[in-house]
């Protein structure tokens, strides 16, 4: 809680989607975001690291624009949870 995107952040429900047709997983997730106030940047053409600041072993390298279009997948156990940090 001591991050500025908690304190004064705007909290903003995400959207969700199949990873492929059939698969029902998609519709257990609750993704949400907190974005700093002037901190939110365009990620079409820049690279993107998601890391986990649960889990220093978690953290995902994509492109912006893979990202953007197809979203990052995730094979999360029961309970399971991440608490990405999204930089350039």
């Amino acid at each position: 809680m001591r991050r500025t995107e908690a304190r004064e952040g705007d909290w903003r429900l995400l959207e969700r989607e199949a990873a492929w047709h059939g698969n029902p997983t998609w519709d257990r997730f609750i993704a949400f975001s907190w974005e700093a106030p002037g901190r939110r940047s365009d990620i079409d053409g820049r690279a993107i690291v998601v890391r986990d600041l649960m889990s220093p072993v978690v953290r995902h390298e994509r492109h912006g624009a893979d990202l953007w279009r197809q979203g990052l997948y995730l094979d999360v156990p029961p309970w399971g949870y991440h608490v990405f940090e999204v930089t350039t």
